[in-house]
């Protein structure tokens, strides 16, 4: 498996960052470095907030690069703001976005401590056990529909029949 250095990876990381965002193939050829270590090292880049090649990469930034960035960038005026913002391939408004989802939390699904989830898989299993009973219970209803449905068309048969 063969290594590569810090300074390369960063140089490397630099040319996939705006302005100049070269393209993979771009920089295979350019470093000669394989296609799916370039990938690799762009993943982990955009997984830290190091690098966004456009903007859907920003929604996959994880909760605390998010909150580093919010918290880095809270002492900075509007023009660092926009220089800091330009250097990460992310926008103005996205960074206001996370501040506001970091004020109303960035996860709405409560966290559970163990006696809820112990509940909660309970819940399911009653749930999932009341379901196949109802279900049951349903084909048995039809069932007893059918039968009797039948059973008056057997009557009126032999009603006709006897007149």
């Amino acid at each position: 498996m063969t290594h590569y250095s810090k300074e390369l990876k960063q140089k490397v990381i630099n040319d996939m960052s705006p302005p100049s965002s070269l393209p993979i193939p771009e920089l295979v050829t350019k470093y000669n470095v394989p296609k799916q270590t370039l990938y690799s090292w762009r993943k982990k880049a955009v997984e830290q907030g190091q690098l966004v090649t456009n903007s859907s990469y920003s929604n996959k930034w994880s909760n605390e690069v998010k909150l580093a960035t919010i918290i880095e960038t809270s002492v900075m005026t509007q023009a660092e703001k926009a220089e800091y913002c330009r250097h990460k391939g992310i926008y103005l408004e996205q960074l206001e976005q996370w501040r506001a989802a970091c004020l109303s939390g960035f996860n709405t699904s409560p966290v559970l401590n163990a006696k809820q989830k112990a509940e909660q898989i309970q819940k399911d299993k009653q749930i999932k056990q009341l379901k196949k009973e109802l279900s049951r219970k349903e084909k048995a209803l039809a069932e007893a529909a059918a039968l009797m449905v039948l059973s008056k068309k057997y009557r009126h048969h032999f009603q006709d029949e006897e007149n």
